[in-house]
């Protein structure tokens, strides 16, 4: 890394890490060539595609892709930029589209990213021109339980080793549910004032934060719930990616959201039987261990977070070393009766969304403690992230390196997978 010494940044067992990995330019540049090109990221939902042509505007890193279905079903990731001149091919969020022309200078590209036409181009480039060397830059692509991943390393593991056993953890959430699950409404799009790694370290892992930073939240539950939450642990998985768990199903569902909701008998007993088949379907699906295991949170590196408590996933884009745009989708179960997915869609309105009490506490930190760190004073003094060092076990029925929630057993899993993806 030129002059800048991995060792001097990041601990190798990530007890402490240097701030200065929070506003150097020189390891931003690094980390966009290290990290978010050449790790797996997720960049769109199926369920926002859901007929062919249909496309959604994403990113991946600060290169702006597109992600779209194919007329034959398959999902394409390009680089929204024309090969000719650079200019963006696709200028919206979402939509559908046939085909491709670029506003500039008429290129025209089908949605398997062949260039299908040049205005004039037999007077301008002749007829031996190779029109199969100015396809569409693509990405390799690959799906996982409805969310779509994508890389432009070659090299990559393919993604299911990328993911290793938090594969398994996912699966508890994203694959418990007959159906599937499916993005609810559009996406959240907030600009922060804060180095990426503060907010993705954050959403994904810190679990230590909450009862200080959003105790108003935290003091809505009921005791049950705050009890179960302390209790839960903390797992690092074969590849790094954190994972915090229950051994049980929480005392509260939205169960009694959603029966809140209803205001005959028949809307109660459609929610009661929802609920009855979707137990008794992960019950069968996933088998009684994990069917009765409970994510609270976790990530996988380096931008994708998901706290299924609040119905939540978050996409952590980075917009230069100083701030980050911050996407929010509410993820629910897709063949939910309505008022089952009003009720998941209140509680993560209520905590993420654009009025939301969690959205506001966490963006102010992030900010203050980009701010922080740039000062040469201040500087001097590392990160502490050696709460719970040396108190890690294991266990005999689920895989990971496991330690309690007074940990920071997560954080450093962040930080160390950091590290070794800036050394590769």
């Amino acid at each position: 890394m030129g002059e800048i010494s991995l060792e001097r940044l990041v601990a190798p067992d990530a007890a402490w890490v240097s701030r200065q990995v929070i506003g150097d330019p020189e390891i931003y540049a690094k980390e966009r060539t290290r990290i978010f090109e050449r790790c797996w990221l997720v960049v769109a939902h199926e369920s926002q595609l859901p007929a062919p042509g249909d496309f959604v505007a994403s990113t991946m890193g600060e290169e702006p892709v597109i992600v779209q279905r194919d007329r034959d079903g398959t999902v394409r990731v390009f680089l929204n930029s024309c090969s000719h001149r650079a200019s963006r091919i696709c200028r919206t969020d979402r939509g559908n589209a046939s085909t491709w022309i670029c506003p500039n200078h008429g290129w025209a590209f089908a949605t398997d990213g062949r260039l299908l036409a040049i205005p004039q181009i037999l007077e301008g480039y002749g007829p031996d021109f190779d029109r199969a060397s100015r396809s569409l830059l693509s990405a390799r692509t690959d799906v996982y339980r409805g969310f779509i991943f994508a890389t432009f390393d070659e090299r990559a593991p393919d993604l299911v080793d990328y993911l290793g056993d938090a594969a398994r953890y996912l699966d508890t959430v994203y694959d418990r549910y007959e159906g599937g699950v499916e993005v609810l409404g559009g996406q959240q799009k907030v600009v922060v004032d804060s180095n990426w790694k503060l907010v993705a370290e954050n959403l994904g892992t810190d679990l230590q934060h909450p009862e200080v930073a959003h105790g108003a939240f935290m003091e809505m539950w009921p005791d049950p719930v705050m009890s179960f939450m302390k209790e839960s642990e903390q797992v690092l998985t074969s590849a790094g990616h954190p994972i915090c768990i229950g051994r049980q199903l929480p005392p509260y569902t939205e169960r009694e959201s959603a029966l809140a909701l209803a205001s005959t008998a028949e809307e109660e007993r459609e929610i009661h039987e929802w609920f009855d088949d979707s137990l008794a379907y992960a019950s069968k699906h996933l088998g009684d261990l994990y069917s009765g295991l409970y994510v609270f949170t976790g990530g996988i590196f380096p931008n994708l977070s998901f706290l299924p408590g609040i119905n939540a996933v978050y996409l952590c884009h980075p917009r230069g070393p100083l701030q980050t745009e911050w996407w929010s989708w509410c993820v629910v179960p897709a063949q939910a009766p309505k008022l089952v997915k009003e009720a998941m869609r209140s509680l993560f309105m209520l905590a993420s969304g654009p009025g939301g009490i969690i959205l506001a506490e966490d963006v102010e930190n992030w900010a203050d403690m980009t701010r922080s760190s740039l000062g040469e004073v201040g500087a001097r003094m590392p990160f502490d992230v050696s709460r719970g060092l040396g108190e890690e076990y294991t266990d005999p029925e689920l895989p990971g390196s496991f330690a309690t929630m007074r940990s920071e057993h997560a954080q450093r899993a962040f930080w160390r997978n950091w590290r070794r993806s800036m050394s590769a």
